[in-house]
């Protein structure tokens, strides 16, 4: 019996020091316990985001004129149930405290407004073009998070003869630490051998600039015997030991026109 109550006593130390070390100071001076979870920081981010571009457009910003724009940022923030002083505190905290969760943030938030702004894309396209996009991967590809160093490698049946385009958002950050990062691309056949047949698209070189760039690649099918098109949105030269890319992938397209009948 006192053997129970003794370890029933450390249990109880045990889980008040945890508690105390969960809400310790940190370097901002910002508790853990008082800061806004990632994932509702980018909901919030993202509203804010949408907000700030909605009242840059004349016909929305005359209906809010009365109202100061800060008022409106503040009532977005209330909606997500946090006060204003709660998320400036919450950036302070992860921008000092814990800058890679800080970046890696506002990446989410990059591909969340990126993926909208591909569905409302692909929405406005659908009655101007009958192009069909062939894409068979994910919407969008944030590194990091998928791996620290995919080539992001893709495969997609053809569909006859024509004229094949890739399109594809990409950005490439300052500290992408792969070398010669590119797209490459390529149509495919089994010939028969373990890699089968390929024939190369031109090289997209990308710049680790960390600015948006629309990659545009095409390249005119005209042999029966492909039947894929492959290869690395995200392709690199191997270099040995660890190291990690930083970049994203939106906006995927991959189309077909057929050729001239005449």
């Amino acid at each position: 019996m006192k053997k129970a109550i003794r370890n029933t006593g450390l249990l109880i130390l045990l889980l008040l020091f945890i508690l105390q070390s969960c809400n310790k100071t940190t370097k901002s001076g910002i508790k853990q316990s008082d800061v806004i979870p990632e994932k509702e920081m980018v909901e919030i981010l993202c509203d804010l985001y949408l907000a700030d571009g909605l009242l840059n457009y004349p016909p929305i910003r005359s209906d809010f004129s009365m109202k100061d724009s800060t008022e409106n940022y503040i009532d977005i923030i209330h909606e997500h149930g946090y006060t204003k002083e709660k998320v400036d505190n919450s950036m302070k905290y992860y921008f000092i405290d814990r800058p890679k969760k800080y970046a890696a943030i506002y990446d989410k938030v990059i591909e969340k407004l990126s993926g909208m702004e591909a569905d409302v894309i692909a929405a406005l396209s659908q009655d101007a073009s009958h192009l069909r996009n062939l894409w068979n991967g994910e919407r969008s590809y944030s590194l990091p998070d998928v791996g620290v160093n995919d080539p992001v490698e893709f495969s997609v049946r053809t569909a006859g003869l024509g004229e094949y385009v890739i399109k594809a958002r990409i950005i490439l950050y300052a500290d992408d630490q792969s070398i010669d990062p590119h797209t490459q691309v390529w149509f495919w056949y089994d010939d028969g051998t373990e890699e089968g047949h390929k024939i190369p698209w031109e090289k997209e070189t990308l710049t680790k600039n960390g600015r948006p760039v629309i990659i545009t690649l095409k390249k005119e099918l005209d042999d029966p015997r492909v039947t894929h098109i492959k290869g690395k949105l995200l392709n690199h030269t191997d270099q040995p030991g660890h190291w990690e890319k930083h970049a994203m992938v939106t906006n995927i397209t991959i189309t077909m026109s057929e050729g001239d009948t005449d």
